[in-house]
């Protein structure tokens, strides 16, 4: 699923988009954890920690809401193992969320070369999250977490008390829309344990593939991510 290209920018690009996709208790967390360590800048709105991710979510909460109103719009939540309607991406309920993502992102990094963003429900709603970063001139790279489906769903389980079975077709159907929605572009899939186990050999390889080379050395990150992973490497969103 490692997609090697070319490793200039696309010629006009403002600047690089690292999307973070991955299903909830996937490792996404400490992903835009260790990018924003790396150099990457991150949405000024974080989402803060919690009893079940006490080193923060370092996701968008301007994105959560976002995500959570389209889905509502759609007739949908973050937990409906149903498609989305036909053609939803059209619809003006898209088209709304689209223009509030684009004030967001171009809020957020407007002068920024490098930055990230990560949001478990983008999984499912990728098409319009990349659509959104493109129109706005930057160019969307992947990172794809995948942890088992056993281990997310006993997550789930524990955290929302979720079936366990519900929650391998949640994973499934986030993981094939995500999957689906970025073909065409540069990406690269992170295994929970290796970002919770080798951060800095995880983190030299997702750079190499994205083509990005990372501000702030894997020395310098160190001095966050070591303590940071080693903490919480069992309590990954």
């Amino acid at each position: 699923m490692e997609r090697m290209m070319a490793t200039s920018n696309k010629k006009g690009a403002r600047g690089i988009a690292v999307v973070v996709l991955g299903m909830h208790r996937s490792g996404t967390s400490i992903l835009a954890r260790a990018l924003q360590a790396q150099g990457c800048a991150l949405s000024s709105q974080l989402l803060g920690a919690n009893s079940s991710n006490p080193s923060g979510h370092w996701e968008s909460a301007v994105a959560i809401a976002i995500n959570d109103k389209l889905l509502t719009d759609l007739g949908r939540s973050w937990d409906d193992l149903r498609e989305l309607p036909p053609a939803w991406q059209q619809g003006p309920e898209a088209q709304e969320a689209k223009a509030r993502i684009k004030i967001l992102l171009d809020g957020d990094f407007r002068n920024e070369k490098l930055w990230a963003i990560k949001e478990p429900r983008m999984c499912r709603l990728a098409p319009l999250w990349i659509e959104a970063i493109e129109e706005l001139g930057f160019e969307a790279r992947v990172v794809m977490a995948v942890r088992h489906p056993h281990e997310v769903a006993l997550s789930l389980l524990r955290r929302d008390g979720m079936p366990t079975a519900h929650g391998v077709l949640l994973w499934t159907q986030h993981m094939l829309d995500a999957e689906a929605a970025t073909r065409s572009l540069r990406r690269v899939v992170v295994g929970h344990q290796q970002i919770s186990g080798d951060w800095r050999s995880t983190m030299a390889r997702v750079g190499k593939v994205l083509g990005v080379k990372w501000p702030v050395s894997a020395d310098v990150a160190a001095e966050v991510l070591d303590q940071v992973i080693s903490v919480d490497n069992v309590h990954i969103n």
